[in-house]
């Protein structure tokens, strides 16, 4: 059965074997040891990531440590409530801050 970390629009999560082309996290852990969610965020600190950045690699829904969650693309990651990371998407978060700054 596939974990409950995709993402929809309305920032909904929800169980599919698919990953979609972005990641993003919600500030901490939203699963427990049996890899279920058990809080939609734990943080306002909702950020969308690249898939691949310097090759770092991870264990999806580790114990402990923050829950992956995907996205379809940009604009489902922006309507869900998240923003562009400022360390792997620097750019697009410069962007963004100047964006929501002015």
């Amino acid at each position: 059965m596939p974990l409950q970390n995709r993402v929809d629009p309305l920032g909904n999560l929800f169980r599919t074997h698919a990953r979609g082309t972005m990641m993003g996290n919600r500030g901490g852990a939203l699963h427990n040891s049996a890899q279920e969610i058990v809080r939609s965020y734990k943080s306002r600190r909702w950020i969308t990531c690249l898939l691949e950045f310097k090759g770092r690699s991870r264990k999806v829904m580790s114990e402990g440590r923050y829950t992956e969650l995907f996205f379809l693309d940009e604009a489902t990651s922006f309507a869900a409530g998240h923003r562009p990371c400022a360390e792997c998407r620097r750019e697009r978060y410069n962007a963004f801050r100047d964006a929501c700054g002015a």
